[in-house]
């Protein structure tokens, strides 16, 4: 018997009749019921059963996400979800049976997910937002009819707060006593809408999100906006000793209240705490809400400000590898900083220009953006700033094979910033060297040059440039020659993987898809070159995955390099041609003369291996330059 909820007293008494007079019988009774619309009548005659021994309860966990995936498969089969809308639907559901099926009924209803008459199986249109079904809001609504005034003003209250709560501070706010303040509290308490967070009286939650949803939405527009204000400025007042932990919430009470001046100030605090502690996406939206309260007020806030804005949020989208928004934001940065003479910010972005489009897009642009760069900061005599624009300038240099100033510009910028005791960008130089080192094949030296840098990041507490260096550490040396790639395998294969699955946690951690990406391709390239070559192409082709989702090239290129020379090592000559007629592709878009050499020996060797002599000659033709520029690096 299904919504046992929703019984009457005659219904629990015939039942419980019944209940007796088979209890000596092999007869089961399955009641199911839902604890969160279980009136107390329910609760004290289920109590009764249990007393008697005539019934025992299995508690239903919530689903997890891939119950909530199972589910959708079971109901819709043969039907397939997307990951992004199971992601979706669990957490707009935190996996309560329930609220799934009632979801999917609306959807259904709305047209969203319709089955296809040809096929027979279902389809679903894209859903940008899931809207509460009618049937969960009644369900929530209900639970609320019969409360006080007091109560609903309490909770009310508390939904504009949010999820979760704090008792004080709804006191703080109504100035209630204790004894009004839990009057209120308990039958939101015992009607299963709220509860005490576990470890603590004061804090409470929302049983479940949806409810505080419905509760929410019931609120008029400017209803809303006034209790936001109400509560930004009660956090204020109430939490004035230390305002830290809540600058997020204090962000987005005055956002939601179109208070901009304060939602601006909030959101920039809790943006840079969010960076210290290395959660990118939570600063990436706290400086949204910075810009868009900055928009409000163009009048009163300078240029240098929103475009120092433009810039951080350019960086943290350029982490998370959103080129094109983070270009964007970089030219509005650019324009302002050279609108108001901003020197040192101007030198800044047209340093991150140049390294957005290095790994996106091409090398020639980004030369452009370096040198331009390194010109403005011989302009301002500003040897810091110049040392940095040679090692983005020789790192250009080496993609593009100009080995001798690939390494000259990073040892005078090494000078520098030795001179200037600068660890920073030390350990950025030592990072830049440690993986020209590695594009030459030298092991001895880049493993020399990753202790020192990673110790300098280490101490500086600098994830990214570790990632960047444990990558490089974690990888074997790779020198191309004509007939094969040949792999160095570092000299202890169990800690280099040790530091690419360190180097891979911290990327991670801080939301770094291409370090992601950079160091799966170096973890596949040490395994496949040790013989692994099954664990070495599930890393490339994850590598290739990330890489390709968020537009990068460079990475894209690297494992389509990996990916073609395992697969040539396998005499999968047809699986490698593709890869590496790929990987040529986007090496000449980019303008990379090493990686384009790469591509090119190995193009050459598989057609020898598919017994292609005239294509194999017409490779070399094509490409003498870049096989003369190979050969070069061969020893003897």
């Amino acid at each position: 018997m299904e919504d046992l909820h929703w019984s009457d007293a005659s219904s629990r008494a015939l039942l419980h009749f019944l209940a007796r007079r088979v209890s000596d019988m092999r007869v089961l009774f399955v009641l199911s019921y839902r604890l969160d619309e279980a009136p107390q009548a329910l609760i004290r005659w289920l109590g009764r059963l249990e007393q008697e021994h005539l019934a025992s309860e299995i508690r239903v966990e919530r689903l997890d996400r891939e119950g909530v995936a199972a589910m959708i498969e079971a109901i819709f089969h043969p039907g397939r979800s997307t990951s992004d809308f199971v992601t979706a639907l669990y957490e707009r559901t935190e996996g309560n049976p329930f609220f799934v099926e009632e979801f999917l009924k609306a959807l259904i209803t709305s047209g969203d997910i319709f089955q296809d008459a040809a096929s027979g199986s279902f389809r679903r249109r894209a859903v940008t937002e899931l809207h509460v079904p009618r049937s969960i809001r009644e369900a929530i609504l209900t639970r609320l009819d019969g409360l006080s005034d007091e109560a609903r003003t309490l909770v009310s209250l508390a939904a504009v707060i949010g999820q979760r709560f704090d008792v004080e501070l709804l006191a703080h706010m109504t100035m209630w006593d204790d004894i009004r303040l839990v009057s209120a509290l308990g039958p939101l308490v015992q009607q299963l809408v709220v509860e005490e967070t576990i470890g603590t009286t004061s804090l409470h939650a929302f049983r479940h999100a949806l409810t505080r949803d419905v509760i929410y939405q019931q609120l008029l527009a400017p209803e809303r906006k006034l209790l936001h204000q109400q509560v930004g400025e009660a956090m204020e007042h109430f939490y004035a000793s230390d305002l830290t932990p809540f600058l997020s919430q204090l962000t987005a009470h005055f956002h939601l209240a179109h208070d901009w001046t304060r939602a601006m100030e909030y959101a920039m605090q809790a943006s840079q705490r969010a960076q210290a502690i290395h959660a990118t996406v939570e600063a990436l939206e706290q400086v949204d809400r910075a810009v868009e309260a900055a928009s409000h007020l163009s009048k009163t806030v300078s240029p240098e400000v929103i475009g120092a804005l433009h810039h951080q949020r350019g960086q943290l989208r350029a982490v998370l590898g959103q080129f094109e928004q983070a270009r964007q934001d970089f030219e509005d940065a650019l324009a302002s900083a050279q609108a108001t003479n901003a020197f040192v910010l101007q030198w800044q972005v047209l340093l991150d220009l140049g390294t957005l489009w290095a790994g996106h897009k091409d090398y020639g642009r980004a030369q452009t953006y370096f040198q331009r760069a390194l010109e403005m900061s011989r302009m301002q005599d500003n040897r810091g700033q110049m040392a940095h624009s040679l090692n983005a300038i020789g790192n250009v240099a080496l993609n593009q094979r100009r080995l001798a100033e690939a390494l000259d510009a990073p040892q005078q910028a090494l000078a520098i910033f030795t001179e200037l005791d600068d660890r920073r960008g030390k350990a950025q130089t030592l990072d830049y060297l440690s993986m020209a080192a590695l594009m030459v094949g030298d092991v001895v030296e880049k493993d020399t040059f990753c202790r020192q840098a990673a110790e300098l990041f280490a101490e500086l507490d600098d994830r990214q440039g570790l990632v960047s260096t444990l990558a490089t550490q974690s990888a074997a040396g790779w020198c191309p020659s004509l007939f094969r790639c040949v792999a160095l395998p570092p000299t202890d294969l169990d800690d280099a993987l040790a530091r690419g699955e360190q180097a891979y946690r911290l990327a991670q951690t801080i939301g770094w898809q291409a370090g992601l990406a950079c160091t799966a391709m170096h973890l596949g390239l040490t395994l496949a070159g040790c013989g692994q070559y099954g664990r070495g192409l599930q890393f490339a082709h994850e590598c290739l995955e990330r890489a390709t989702a968020i537009g990068h090239q460079e990475w894209s290129a690297g494992a389509h390099s990996l990916l073609g020379w395992v697969y040539g090592d396998l005499y999968d000559a047809h699986g490698a041609m593709e890869h590496l007629e790929q990987g040529r592709v986007l090496a000449q878009a980019m303008g990379s003369a090493w990686w384009l050499a790469g591509f090119t020996v190995a193009l050459a060797r598989t057609e020898l291996l598919l017994g292609e002599e005239g294509q194999f000659q017409d490779v070399m033709d094509r490409n003498a330059a870049h096989l003369w520029a190979e050969l070069s690096l061969m020893p003897g």
